[in-house]
């Protein structure tokens, strides 16, 4: 029996007792017509998560979602709850180890930041950002950014605890996703509007609208 269907029969005690974690994660989700749209978790448990999200989803719909801190996750609406929707999980054994492994990493993390992880407001944008690699210099594409971290386009994927410098500003890479990588600045930085200064334009692609910065 899959992870999936063993949570949507658990009993609501065998929900409960499953590792969780409170943990609030910014990410996107992508529905079948392959649309994206921003969303966040309000709990992470290992078999489904409870999510929050711009758009109104419905019960049974599949969905890929890519959270920060989780990497991405594949499964369907199970119900709505109040605030949210349960997103039941399809998930192979190793996948489901991973996840338990991560789960108790949030939850550590949560009691070292006096019960809450941070959030930080994630911008869109479509621009160009140079990524130093020690003396070898990349451009990418820049999806998102926020005053912690920053999310790039790319097909070779680096490798990950990779130190680098995203336009002068010392960073790590810490996570591979759908589209690319993410980086964590070493330090916050002082405004969304300063990391978005370190991003010069680029020029729109074929079929593809840019999202301005929120």
């Amino acid at each position: 029996m899959s992870s999936a269907l063993q949570f949507a029969k658990a009993s609501p005690l065998e929900r409960r007792t499953a590792p969780r974690s409170a943990a609030v994660l910014f990410g996107r989700l992508m529905r079948a017509d392959k649309q994206e749209y921003d969303c966040e978790t309000v709990e992470v448990a290992l078999g489904g998560l409870v999510i929050t999200a711009d758009i109104r989803l419905e019960v049974g719909e599949p969905l890929i979602a890519n959270f920060d801190l989780l990497g991405s996750v594949v499964g369907r609406i199970l119900r709505k709850v109040a605030g949210g929707y349960v997103l039941v999980l399809d998930t192979t054994p190793k996948r489901e180890q991973k996840l338990a492994q991560q789960i108790a990493e949030l939850s550590r993390r949560l009691t070292e930041q006096d019960g809450r992880l941070r959030r930080h407001r994630r911008a869109p944008v479509n621009g160009m950002v140079d990524i130093d690699f020690g003396g070898k210099s990349v451009s990418y594409r820049c999806l998102n950014v926020s005053v912690s971290g920053a999310l790039l386009e790319c097909d070779d994927l680096p490798d990950l605890g990779v130190s680098v410098s995203f336009s002068g500003v010392p960073a790590k890479v810490v996570r591979h996703d759908i589209r690319g990588f993410a980086v964590a600045f070493d330090e916050l930085q002082p405004s969304l509007k300063a990391v978005c200064a370190l991003i010069r334009p680029a020029k729109p692609r074929t079929g593809f609208t840019p999202q301005p910065g929120r």
